[in-house]
């Protein structure tokens, strides 16, 4: 562990070092502005060093800032994905409730029989469908009962989802 970080530290001194050499913008205004206000050297070395651990403090902490925005991109990644498996869900459960509500319109629209009392008493019977509307009371209960569903089921996606 401690022979670990010998060799890390060293490395970094190293990248440190060579990162300085060939890149003059980081000592040559130190320099030019030494002469130009007649600086002692040893002044020049502490405001360079000082410098320097700013430098380098601030490169750690751009770091971290990487190391956190790719943390929260993966995270938005993991939202991302569960959000679209529930939108799946939803577009499923809306696809079932559509096909409910078309299997049931196409059963209404076959013929059949009603019986009716009349306020007098009197019962009677006739064929029809349900493919156009009459009025009886008990026309359509169903299909906008399903209609509703899947328009309930529809609009909670989107809005939940942001879709």
């Amino acid at each position: 562990m401690l022979g670990e970080m010998i060799i890390l530290a060293g490395t970094a001194a190293t990248i440190g070092l060579v990162h300085t050499v060939f890149g003059p913008e980081h000592y040559l205004p130190f320099i030019v502005l030494s002469k130009a206000r007649n600086r002692a050297t040893g002044k020049t070395a502490l405001i360079t060093f000082w410098c320097g651990v700013g430098h380098i403090l601030g490169s750690v902490a751009l770091g971290f800032v990487g190391i956190a925005i790719g943390a929260a991109i993966f995270s938005i990644e993991a939202i991302e994905s569960f959000r679209g498996e529930i939108a799946a869900w939803f577009l499923i459960a809306f696809g079932f409730t559509y096909s409910v509500w078309g299997i049931h319109r196409a059963l209404r629209s076959r013929q059949h029989v009603h019986q009716h009392l009349r306020e007098n008493g009197v019962v009677h019977s006739h064929t029809h469908s349900h493919a156009i509307d009459h009025t009886h009371v008990h026309a359509g209960k169903y299909s906008h009962a399903l209609a509703g569903l899947s328009i309930l089921l529809c609009g909670a996606s989107v809005r939940f989802l942001g879709l």
